[in-house]
């Protein structure tokens, strides 16, 4: 098997030898994320995506999509230690298009259904050994953050996570651009990280997505028009799915000081404006 990692790991060398150990081909340019290097490729004839896993957040990407089995996600075709080819997605349409065309209500009922299936009571358990919910916080617990929003977050998440119920298998990272449209199969789910945790938790990253669109999602009344619509279609109690969507805002705030050491990038200031917006929401009813 050929393991890809390290300073080199994607010079041409050592990617014609991976691409040769699955048998795969080149079909177009690849490149590289903060957590893996990505190829379109062709796999027994079919349009397909490399994928080498270089970062632990994405370690349990394959035995995700090896569980969901196709249902909701693309399919898992090959794997060989941490690289392995999926399915890939052939469409003309996504949710960051939605959102901004003014159809956020049809792009939350994407989600919302494509949440339903991956949730879906499956065969087998995953072929992993995934974290808890409380591990998911880890960096919001541990960060040195003292401004009252992040204490307020921590003292919440800690509330909700010592009451967790409807425990399942979450995909961990759904958002807008995380669920893509593919022209024969509908809207997939793809970059699962894999944790074991309350079914509502899975909703709130789609309240603070996305991302791209601030004009659109860091507005209180997009929010309560969501979190209303999310909680109504997918039976979720209103006040848990607004909780945790505080806690996640907190923690990607958390997350991006704790790789920068810096207030001032996007996503730090992202995640503590959309902390902000929800606040005023906990604990109290969204009006009709």
């Amino acid at each position: 098997m050929t393991t890809v990692t390290g300073q080199n790991a994607f010079s041409n060398s050592n990617l014609k030898k991976l691409f040769e150990s699955f048998g795969a081909t080149p079909d177009g340019t690849g490149f590289e994320t903060l957590t893996s290097y990505l190829c379109p490729v062709r796999y027994q004839n079919l349009p397909a995506i490399l994928k080498v896993v270089i970062h632990p957040d994405e370690k349990n990407s394959a035995a995700l999509l090896e569980y969901y089995g196709g249902d909701g996600a693309v399919k898992l075709l090959a794997r060989k230690e941490n690289a392995f080819i999926m399915e890939r997605a052939e469409g003309d349409r996504d949710l960051v298009s939605l959102v901004q065309s003014g159809h956020d209500d049809e792009a939350t009922g994407i989600l919302c259904g494509v949440i339903a299936r991956l949730h879906e009571p499956k065969p087998h358990p995953p072929a992993a050994k995934l974290p808890s919910l409380r591990e998911r916080f880890n960096s919001l617990f541990r960060t040195n953050g003292v401004t009252g929003l992040f204490q307020q977050a921590r003292h919440h998440a800690d509330r909700l996570l010592k009451d967790e119920s409807d425990i399942t298998v979450l995909h961990g990272d759904i958002h807008h651009e995380n669920i893509l449209f593919d022209r024969h199969r509908g809207w997939l789910a793809v970059d699962p990280k894999g944790i074991l945790g309350e079914r509502t938790y899975e909703y709130a990253n789609t309240l603070c997505n996305p991302e791209k669109l601030p004009h659109i999602v860091e507005q209180s009344s997009r929010f309560a028009a969501q979190a209303k619509t999310i909680a109504k279609r997918a039976g979720l109690p209103l006040n848990r799915l607004i909780g945790y969507a505080f806690c996640h805002a907190a923690l990607m705030a958390a997350w991006s000081f704790e790789d920068t050491q810096s207030e001032d990038t996007v996503w730090y200031k992202h995640g503590m404006r959309m902390a902000e917006i929800i606040k005023p929401f906990l604990n109290t009813e969204i009006p009709s």
